[in-house]
């Protein structure tokens, strides 16, 4: 224990020295940066289907990313926003927060101070973050916010050649006119006349003015198109891919956007009869030529440091649109436009900002499953969260059975479990693969080999915000060192525990030859004091021995002197 206290101490000094060294406490990023969210896209997808995202990719430094559970663009989104999320307080779901019971929307959610010390009110442009709330944040672009009061959603109407149907949502109807080689579009109450472009088969944006509050949506402008997908001799078949209102979704400095606004892919009109493979391409172009539009509106605003754009449709590529897609070259187009747009999204910085660094931010991708297993009593929610429906004991058990690894935590009055599905597709949700983070310019370009973690990953991004360390250039750079660093640092301690280790069985030892030492000394000093004992008596009887000895010469003396005296007399009778 006291080697393992000496190590954590001598780490964390070491390590506070050489962050000071490699990180100043604020230092101004020269350069603006843009950060593009987007889970599912890997390095190969992007290398392969544009040449000039691979430039900037042979130029970047690219690090891996471990995923956590739950497996959601929202949580990811979330977790760096507010820099820490306890999902044991607000369970984050496929679209929205639950909160003590109840669903909020992901705006609803964030902390708003935390969201400001944390990136700025002017130092930071938010596109696309379901998040964040346009209102608070003065330079965001929130399409989902307050969607489903605001919105005219994808539709197909069956319209009677000269003839109209019903459209519900606007309490009106579509009519439909045949002139010459073309048709004419009119909307009673809103659209006067618009002609079907006889090549493209679709129609200029079309602004509709709602005035009323008896609609199922809100008063507003919205901007819509129409396409021409299918006819017969009698009807043609209209797809509006939706939209919502042009403004009311956008901080005050940006204002509006005059054009359609489609942030998803509507999946279920891909399955429609009346789609072909051509209307496929063409709504996907609809739905990233509106991220595009998107940039572009955000990039007016060039004093901040730091552009977040999310851009979800590899998610959407990866999830929704392979599974239903089974002709492979309707699928190479797409993938083909949907990372193409995302290459414009960047040539537009450059054009509009200057020089600019990239940062693509990759929390997780698809990955393949090496396995299936089923863990009774786990409801799935989404990937990676699942709800404790069973008996505890047995659902732990079944896991720690299974070698998974786990969270489990209570939320409210039930148990959930975090599972990490990287190896297996559990109760049907798996399939996860590594993130990336992705730095470009680099002065190490190339793949480092350093595997952070999400909330790493996301603490790195929003670094950028303020201005914080080296900036983009060298992040990965810096990363790597400060690995090397630590790496190092775990050997002298390897070593300074391996000598304390040394120490303590000196010790040891020396405390053993100690005990055994005063074993001795007190085995000595009983026999010393035995001695002792017997040398006083000795001395004692020495004592006796002198005195009996000294009265035996005495007594001598005196017998002598007696028998001098006897003998003297005895010769003085004799002589007389």
């Amino acid at each position: 224990m006291a080697s393992r206290k000496w190590g954590s101490a001598i780490l964390a000094l070491l390590l506070a020295t050489s962050l000071v060294a490699h990180f100043p406490i604020v230092e101004a990023i020269m350069v603006k940066t843009l950060v593009v969210i987007m889970p599912y896209a890997t390095p190969e997808l992007l290398s392969e289907y544009n040449e000039d995202l691979r430039e900037i990719l042979n130029s970047s430094a690219i690090s891996l990313v471990k995923p956590v559970p739950p497996y959601t663009s929202l949580f990811y989104e979330l977790a760096m926003v507010n820099g820490t999320w306890d999902l044991a307080k607000a369970l984050v779901l496929k679209e929205t927060v639950s909160r003590l019971g109840v669903e909020l929307d992901p705006w609803n959610t964030v902390n708003h101070s935390v969201l400001e010390a944390i990136w700025g009110s002017e130092d930071t442009v938010f596109v696309g973050l379901r998040s964040i709330d346009p209102f608070v944040h003065p330079y965001t672009l929130n399409p989902y916010y307050n969607w489903s009061e605001n919105a005219i959603p994808p539709t197909i109407l069956v319209v009677p050649i000269n003839g109209s149907t019903k459209w519900d949502i606007l309490s009106t109807e579509v009519s439909l006119e045949q002139v010459n080689s073309t048709f004419r579009i009119s909307i009673p109450g809103y659209v006067d006349t618009v002609d079907l472009n006889s090549t493209t088969l679709e129609t200029d944006y079309l602004y509709i003015n709602v005035t009323t509050d008896d609609l199922p949506i809100a008063r507003g402008m919205y901007y819509i198109k129409f396409r021409a997908i299918w006819r017969n001799d009698t009807h043609v078949a209209l797809l509006t891919l939706g939209t919502r209102s042009a403004v009311g979704w956008l901080s005050d400095y940006y204002a509006m956007i005059a054009r359609s606004v489609t942030p998803l892919i509507p999946l279920d009109l891909i399955n429609s009869k009346y789609v072909d493979d051509d209307d496929i391409v063409w709504i996907v172009k609809e739905v990233t030529s509106f991220y595009e539009e998107m940039a572009k509106t955000s990039y007016k605003y060039k004093d901040a440091v730091l552009y977040v754009v999310e851009y979800p449709l590899f998610e959407q590529l990866y999830c929704g649109i392979n599974p239903i897609v089974e002709n492979s070259v309707l699928l190479e187009n797409i993938t083909k436009i949907v990372v193409g747009a995302l290459d414009k999204i960047v040539d537009l910085a450059v054009y509009e900002l200057g020089d600019v660094n990239i940062v693509f931010y990759i929390p997780y991708t698809g990955g393949k499953s090496a396995g299936s297993l089923v863990v009774e009593g786990l409801a799935p929610l989404v990937p990676g969260l699942y709800r404790v429906d069973g008996d505890l004991a047995d659902v732990v058990a079944k896991l720690v059975e299974d070698g998974l690894e786990f969270e489990l935590f209570k939320h409210g009055n039930s148990y959930y479990v975090l599972l990490e599905t990287l190896n297996y597709t559990v109760n049907g949700f798996g399939g996860i693969g590594l993130g990336y983070l992705v730095f470009y310019p680099s002065s190490t370009p190339g793949e480092t080999g350093v595997l952070i973690d999400t909330a790493r990953a996301s603490s790195l991004v929003a670094m950028l915000a303020r201005g914080y360390g080296v900036g983009a250039r060298d992040f990965i750079r810096e990363i790597g060192d400060l690995r090397s660093n630590i790496e190092s640092l775990e050997d002298k301690i390897a070593d300074l525990e391996r000598n304390v280790n040394s120490l303590n069985s000196t010790l040891q030892s020396t405390k053993r030859e100690l005990g055994e030492c005063k074993a001795n000394e007190l085995s000595w000093s009983n026999r010393i004091s035995d001695l002792e004992e017997e040398i006083k008596k000795l001395r004692e009887w020495n004592q006796h021995l002198l005195v009996y000895s000294s009265a035996g010469i005495i007594n001598i003396a005196i017998l002598i002197a007696l028998l001098y005296l006897l003998s003297s007399r005895g010769l003085s009778r004799r002589k007389a």
